[in-house]
């Protein structure tokens, strides 16, 4: 049952321009959206690779030293 979004923070690693999320317990399904914003200045951020167990984060700007977190929610949408 749908009880809200879930919500949390990713790091993207020194150096990288992407991260996959691993979604414990997995969706249902893949009817789900998901939005993130960066902390510091990573660019464009979009997601790719959505799975029911996981999603990647993707920035146009590699991650600084010591990486650079992202905060995520997940919303579910209508199934079909």
């Amino acid at each position: 049952e749908n009880a809200g979004p879930r919500r949390a923070i990713a790091t993207i690693a020194n150096a990288a321009t992407s991260v996959t999320v691993i979604l414990s317990p997995a969706e249902p399904d893949t009817s789900y959206l998901v939005e993130a914003t960066a902390e510091d200045n990573l660019g464009a951020l979009w997601i790719t690779s959505t799975a029911t167990g996981s999603f990647v984060i993707n920035s146009a700007v590699a991650a600084g030293v010591g990486g650079d977190t992202v905060g995520w929610t997940l919303w579910r949408t209508a199934a079909g």
